[in-house]
């Protein structure tokens, strides 16, 4: 990861974005598609300036607990843009799926 990067400022922070991934994730968790921390849910949003960001859960809590403060965001190189917690290996996989998409 870059260590010099422009963090996203609070008001930059898309609120509504980190409420779909609470809301949905809660879905997922109540139908019993996701155990514990294992899986994750990410949205890719568009950014002014960045051409996309992703928005998804922080490691070490599962979708079941997680929420809105919970939400961090990455930019397309995988630098911890908002969030004092980063992401689990498998955000690794989200970025390159959501770099392909254009």
């Amino acid at each position: 990861m870059k260590t010099n990067i422009d963090k996203l400022r609070e008001e930059e922070f898309d609120k509504d974005t980190a409420k779909q991934i609470v809301r949905y994730g809660e879905f997922l968790a109540r139908r019993g598609l996701v155990y514990n921390t294992l899986g994750n849910i990410a949205i890719r949003k568009a950014h002014p300036t960045r051409k996309w960001l992703c928005y998804t859960k922080r490691k070490g809590v599962s979708l079941e607990e997680m929420t809105q403060e919970d939400v961090v965001v990455k930019d397309r190189e995988g630098n911890l843009l908002y969030g004092n917690v980063d992401t689990s290996s498998g955000n690794k996989l989200n970025l390159e799926i959501f770099g392909l998409r254009g």
